[in-house]
């Protein structure tokens, strides 16, 4: 069941802790009461970017995923997780070892994940490239953790893209904000969350250009 909402606030953020890559198969989750589904609002956003500063991919990335402990537990769809898989091609994944497919899809899908998922520019994504600043960054920021995407649209360096998620430890909500998605805004990105690969899931937008824009904010907002 795919679902399309629209959005309306943002939330606050500030300090700064570590990040420790775990062994596969270590993620922990535990069910509790939570979301039937989401609802999305949009705002505007021009200066909410905050500068994530561990770098995940130290060595480089491309179509790669790696596992992330958790500063805090997080929650999608009500489940409580304490790890999850971060993908340079602009997802975040809840059950491991992590796919690492670059063509993205509509959502609700199995080849993002066979379970929970976040996307908020799920595309091929180059953040390896030539330039600096290019790559997939985390920071615990105070009550936040922030996964950045800095890099450009395979095969057109032009197509620059900017963007991250924030997960808050005192809210189940989701935030998407979007700092440069220029000049395509979505066109061949998939923007969403999802419970499972073939359950619940709530879209934003699929390979629709414009979907997005520099300084937008996106807030996924739990609905029990």
């Amino acid at each position: 069941m795919a679902n399309h909402f629209r959005r309306f606030t943002l939330a606050a953020a500030a300090g700064v802790l570590g990040i420790t890559a775990l062994p596969l198969g270590s993620q922990a989750s535990a069910t509790v009461p939570g979301a039937v589904h989401y609802n999305i609002s949009e705002s505007t956003c021009p200066s909410c970017f905050i500068t994530a500063n561990v770098d995940l991919f130290p060595s480089g990335a491309d179509d790669s995923v790696t596992q992330v402990a958790l500063p805090f537990p997080v929650y999608l769809y009500g489940k409580k997780y304490t790890t999850f898989w971060v993908s340079s091609n602009g997802n975040i994944q809840f059950a491991g070892p992590g796919e690492t497919t670059f063509t993205n899809g509509s959502l609700p899908s199995t080849t993002l994940s066979p379970k929970g998922a976040v996307a908020p520019y799920w595309d091929d994504l180059v953040v390896n490239g030539t330039g600096s600043g290019t790559g997939v960054f985390a920071r615990h920021f105070k009550n936040d953790f922030i996964v950045s995407w800095r890099g450009y649209e395979f095969g057109n360096t032009a197509n620059t893209v900017r963007f991250e998620v924030i997960f808050f430890k005192n809210s189940r909500n989701i935030e998407f904000n979007y700092i440069d998605v220029n000049p395509v805004g979505g066109s061949s990105a998939t923007i969403g969350v999802q419970k499972t690969g073939t359950g619940t899931s709530n879209e934003w937008s699929f390979d629709v250009p414009n979907a997005v824009f520099g300084g937008e904010s996106l807030l996924f907002r739990p609905v029990g």
